[in-house]
């Protein structure tokens, strides 16, 4: 699982310079997909298990019925495609919450918080160094302060990561990093 969480990290970063990935979130759906059919008769499942995949045979079921009463023939592959893309996010939700029933080994989890503070901190230091520096990291001036990208091919992106990384530190349970998000102190 925390080979997942790496590759969210960096996804953005390595669909700029491998264009292929843009297609990644397609294939973490269909292997996710693949996974759950092969597990699930396996997996006692909660409401919330029984509430998405109720979601999205219903989604499914809705989407190809108005299809047909409208009269919209569109090719097969197409069809596939938009159900893929309506129901990638609740399928690799559904994949990893079955998976974490069974918890995240303490080593991996350990891991994943010294990678979050170390990434963090570089992070920091190279938004700090790219105020002051042309880093090529930068790019308009709000108010007072470049926005900064990072690697990433825009803001929203590395915010995003940011805020994952300072979530596996909440979880944590770090009282520095709460202290300082909540200005405590």
């Amino acid at each position: 699982m925390s080979i997942l969480f790496y590759f969210l990290v960096f996804e953005n970063i390595l669909e700029r310079f491998i264009p292929i990935m843009k297609y990644s979130d397609e294939v973490l759906a269909l292997l996710s997909l693949a996974v759950l059919i092969i597990y699930l008769p396996r997996v006692k499942l909660t409401w919330i298990h029984v509430g998405i995949i109720s979601s999205i045979i219903l989604t499914v079921l809705v989407g190809v019925i108005s299809n047909f009463i409208s009269g919209v023939w569109m090719p097969s592959i197409a069809i596939w495609k938009d159900i893929l893309a309506i129901n990638k996010f609740f399928l690799v939700y559904l994949f990893g919450s079955i998976v974490l029933q069974q918890g995240i080994p303490i080593q991996s989890f350990r891991r994943l918080v010294t990678f979050s503070r170390i990434y963090l901190v570089v992070l920091f230091f190279f938004g700090l160094l790219s105020q002051f520096v042309n880093l090529g990291m930068t790019r308009e001036k709000r108010y007072f302060i470049k926005s900064f990208t990072f690697l990433y091919s825009h803001e929203t992106f590395l915010v995003s990561v940011v805020v994952a990384l300072l979530a596996i530190l909440l979880v944590q349970g770090d009282q520095k990093i709460y202290h300082i998000l909540y200005w405590d102190l």
